[in-house]
């Protein structure tokens, strides 16, 4: 079953080799309430969001992070 992780298997790793010419590299990301953490401190310059609702998601007093952790990112138009 394919779902949206923070931590890809090898098989995706491999599949994603052979359908886009390129290996990711294979650390893993971090779940949403570390990301809204590195996001606000500071070492996250980039989201990748393949959901809607990262800012509104997280549980408990995570949320509070998400609106704060969105807007320390660099605004990009590419």
């Amino acid at each position: 079953m394919a779902r949206i992780t923070e931590k890809p298997n090898p098989v995706m790793f491999a599949n994603i080799e052979k359908a886009f010419g390129f290996r990711p590299p294979p650390h893993h990301g971090h779940g949403a309430v570390n990301a809204m953490k590195v996001m606000v401190d500071g070492p996250a310059r980039v989201l990748v969001c393949l959901g809607g609702n990262f800012a509104i998601a997280p549980p408990g007093e995570s949320a509070a992070l998400g609106l704060p952790a969105a807007r320390a990112l660099r605004p990009s138009s590419e």
